[in-house]
């Protein structure tokens, strides 16, 4: 499981955005995870550890919208030949000051391999839900 321990120094502001921000998997129906929390409807599923990550706005730098896109294709076409199952997935700001973020829910990935396409892709950090069901913020070192 996380426990934060792995949180290195982190803007405070960044953080509670990160946390307010709702994360969904493009199910049937949409999953909302709740980070800090257990996520039983991901049970469901036929998995062991999952993540969720975006190649928008690196290191929670807005980009444009044409550099969002680019990104997120680059990252599906890595996802398609990596041999990892994943589905769609997006982000929604309930403050609506950053726009929603296309992103991918991985299944089946460590927490180790989530943190290392997560810094490919210069993120600040991806969700990682553990075999409990349990999500919460994986920081990229």
């Amino acid at each position: 499981t996380i426990d934060g321990s792995n949180m290195p120094n982190i803007d405070p502001e960044l953080e509670l955005a990160f946390r307010q921000t709702v994360y969904w998997i493009d199910t049937s129906p949409s999953i909302q995870l709740r980070l800090g929390k257990e996520n039983p409807e991901l049970l469901t599923e036929k998995w062991v550890s999952g993540a969720f990550m975006t190649a928008y706005n690196p290191k929670a730098m807005q980009v444009s919208d044409a550099a969002n896109e680019q990104a997120h294709q680059a990252l599906m076409r890595a996802l398609q030949t990596s041999g990892f199952r994943f589905c769609k997935a997006w982000t929604e700001d309930p403050s609506g000051e950053w726009p929603r973020e296309d992103g991918v829910f991985i299944w089946e990935i460590s927490s180790q391999e989530a943190q290392a396409w997560g810094r490919q892709w210069d993120q600040a950090a991806v969700v990682w839900v553990d075999e409990t069901s349990r999500a919460d913020l994986l920081w990229i070192t």
